[in-house]
C-alpha cells in the first residue's frame, strides 16, 4: 500500500479486500494479528483515521469483516449494518 501524492487516499491494487486477505494472511504465515493490522490498523493509521477506523474499540465505526480459515470473506458491516457479500 502507498499514499496517493495528495496524501488523502491509498493507492495501489484494484484487487479487493476478499482477493488480497488469503494472500497476504499466507504471505504473513497465516499470522491473523498481522494480517488484521495490514488491512486495517496500518491503512487506518496512514490515512489519520486512527481515532475512529481500524479498530475494535469504543467510539470506532464497527466497520468489520469475518473470514473463514482460510481468509475468505463471509460476512461484513459498515458503521455496525450489515451488508450483502458476494460468495
Amino acid at each position: 500500500m502507498a499514499l496517493s501524492l495528495d496524501g488523502t487516499s491509498l493507492v495501489g491494487s484494484i484487487a479487493p479486500l476478499g482477493a488480497m486477505l488469503p494472500r497476504v494472511l499466507a504471505w504473513l504465515d497465516r499470522d491473523w494479528v498481522g494480517t488484521a493490522r495490514v488491512f486495517a490498523t496500518t491503512a487506518a493509521d496512514l490515512l489519520g483515521l486512527g481515532e475512529r477506523k481500524g479498530r475494535i474499540a469504543p467510539g470506532c465505526d464497527a466497520d468489520l469483516v469475518l473470514a473463514d480459515a482460510e481468509g475468505r470473506v463471509r460476512r461484513v458491516w459498515v458503521g455496525g449494518r450489515e451488508i450483502p457479500v458476494e460468495i
